[in-house]
């Protein structure tokens, strides 16, 4: 349950992620429950790693990536693959998607989705060949106004999209509300004299970021 908003070119990566962890009451209606960092940075293995839908799984994933031997892309996304397939995560109750951003050993950018509708397999979704936008939670209002943003600073981009994901959101039912909320935050890593320069920042702050924190603090034992 989350807003991901991921642009792959030639030379750069840029994510932008809200922070609202949601959950599920009995009767199905989607609240708050906390906020969170969604997306992992790895300078040792030049890659991003983040997830949508099944948070506990994107969590063991997040917990296991800390602790493997890797210096680039392809090789870390074979491994958290090959992690995901030996723990069975496919077999949850709740649809998963791990998505891996990074950079090869000639520091060029790729994106791969492993998803648990086809077992993790391993989809390049994007690279320096083949530029991508991947928007998350996709549908034709956020495309079709994802096309109407041009000529405008890249942040801002990111910031506008999120801002009319959170619209559509909140006007979708039950049983399609996703829950996004808190803080947009923003990376963007590009190679900068042979090496992976990063900037990670908060770009926008939901209207009613307080009040989803009082919430959480009332529910916390809920």
């Amino acid at each position: 349950m989350t807003a991901m908003n991921a642009l792959i070119e030639d030379n750069v990566i840029k994510l932008s992620m809200d922070t609202l962890a949601s959950r599920r009451t009995k009767n199905g209606e989607v609240v708050p429950s906390y906020y969170t960092q969604k997306f992992e940075y790895y300078p040792f293995t030049k890659s991003i790693l983040c997830g949508t839908g099944d948070f506990n799984v994107i969590q063991k994933v997040m917990a296991f990536s800390k602790k493997v031997l890797s210096k680039e892309v392809e090789t870390f996304t074979e491994i958290i693959d090959d992690f995901l397939i030996e723990n069975h995560f496919s077999e949850s109750k709740e649809t998963s998607t791990i998505y891996v951003f990074g950079f090869d050993n000639n520091l060029r950018p790729h994106a791969f989705a492993l998803r648990s509708t086809s077992n993790y397999h391993i989809e390049e979704v994007a690279n320096y060949n083949k530029p991508n936008m991947l928007i998350k939670p996709a549908s034709s209002e956020i495309s079709k106004y994802f096309e109407s943003l041009k000529n405008i600073d890249s942040e801002e981009i990111f910031k506008r999209l999120m801002r009319k994901e959170r619209e559509i959101d909140d006007r979708a039912s039950k049983s399609t509300k996703v829950g996004i909320g808190g803080e947009n935050i923003f990376i963007s890593i590009i190679p900068y004299g042979g090496k992976l320069m990063s900037v990670c920042k908060t770009i926008d702050t939901f209207d009613d970021y307080d009040d989803q924190y009082n919430y959480c603090l009332r529910h916390l034992n809920d």
